[in-house]
């Protein structure tokens, strides 16, 4: 019923314990994929400064709130980070839109510097929620989908938050008579990975 109810692109949902857990599950799903499909090389995953993917050592990695680094040594390794759409703070005498390109511009960069070869994923928040609710200018999330070049930008961003290809969600639902709210948890599959996948004769 969720699949039917959530985006074309979306057809499996994996239920999880926690938002964390979700993140969690992302970054092997993510890495195995690239493993299946032969370039294991491909595992470096790209995130934000100020970003907030969970309180695992992989979701705290994910994140980008340095004093949870500082707590156990991460991020873990093959994770990196740009920095943060935050215009209100830090765009100085910059326009919105002119500092969402800026900002947006550094993806690119970073998968340049690290080698295209080498990346798996870039993963974000629609909003940074825990990092202080910043919305990123109008201009971001557009000029973030032409990183990925030619052919990618149709099933990574559109528009707003857009088109991608794992989703997580992490919300309460009513569920009376027993409890006011309950959580729930979510990994969204996108068709391309499970296509993908099950080419190479493996589940993800």
């Amino acid at each position: 019923m969720l699949a039917e109810i959530a985006p074309a692109y979306i057809n499996h949902v994996f239920f999880t314990g926690s938002g964390s857990e979700s993140n969690d599950t992302v970054v092997r799903m993510v890495r195995r994929y690239w493993d299946l499909l032969g370039e294991p090389q491909k595992s470096v995953i790209i995130s934000r400064k100020n970003a907030y993917h969970g309180s695992t050592m992989a979701g705290a990695s994910l994140g980008g709130m340095k004093f949870m680094h500082e707590q156990g040594g991460l991020p873990l390794p093959g994770i990196v980070h740009i920095d943060q759409p935050y215009w209100f703070d830090e765009g100085g005498d910059l326009e919105p839109d002119e500092f969402g390109r800026r900002v947006a511009g550094q993806l690119e960069e970073k998968i340049l510097e690290l080698g295209l070869d080498r990346v798996a994923a870039f993963i974000a928040e629609p909003i940074q929620g825990a990092g202080g609710v910043i919305i990123a200018p109008e201009s971001y999330w557009p000029e973030l989908a032409s990183a990925f070049g030619q052919g990618w930008s149709d099933w990574v961003y559109q528009s707003y938050a857009g088109v991608a290809v794992v989703e997580t969600i992490a919300s309460y639902v009513p569920y009376f008579p027993f409890v006011p709210f309950m959580p729930l948890l979510l990994v969204l599959l996108g068709v391309l990975l499970q296509v993908h996948g099950h080419r190479q004769g493996d589940r993800l």
